[in-house]
């Protein structure tokens, strides 16, 4: 079955938080995937802070059955586009098999390799698979997709309710 419910925020600490702890809850030990990084010129610290534009992670932690989200489009023919939603069954070095809901029901599966990244003006380039943890999400990807049902995090409640609304189109 799919994971139906996805959590909505509008902070990205709450969104790691959430997504960490709902892993723990998944049974197995995490799989850790480390990107690969390469930077000529310039030192550690700028190449760390502008490769977090990739938008790639820095290390993936993957269980079977984890909710992800793509982040590039993929194969768009098929519906595997930036924010599709779908759960990782299979995970080695080089691939990761992704599953998601098709058309009327029927499962459609996606073989999926890392992807490289890089940061324009800059020789920074970040390769990690292509995928975020997809337990909650900020609202602002929650826009483009559909979603079964939906949580959403409020801190500032009036500020981020409001806003939430708004992003989410429930004026």
């Amino acid at each position: 079955t799919f994971h139906k419910t996805i959590c909505v925020s509008t902070i990205r600490s709450n969104i790691d938080r959430i997504n960490l702890k709902e892993l723990k809850r998944l049974e197995d030990e995490p799989i850790c995937v480390p990107a690969f990084n390469i930077y000529r010129g310039g030192n550690r610290k700028s190449a760390s802070h502008a490769l977090k534009e990739t938008r790639l992670l820095k290390e993936l932690q993957l269980k079977p059955n984890i909710p992800v989200m793509l982040i590039q489009n993929l194969q768009a023919g098929r519906g595997w586009v930036n924010g599709t939603l779908a759960k990782v069954t299979e995970i080695d070095y080089e691939n990761i098999l992704l599953i998601k809901q098709g058309q009327e029901g029927a499962e459609d599966s996606l073989w999926i390799q890392r992807t490289s990244s890089s940061i324009a003006g800059t020789s920074y380039v970040r390769t990690q698979f292509p995928i975020v943890p997809a337990f909650a999400t900020t609202i602002h990807k929650a826009q483009s997709i559909t979603i079964d049902f939906v949580a959403i995090h409020l801190d500032h409640m009036h500020f981020m309710f409001n806003c939430t609304l708004q992003c989410l189109g429930c004026n």
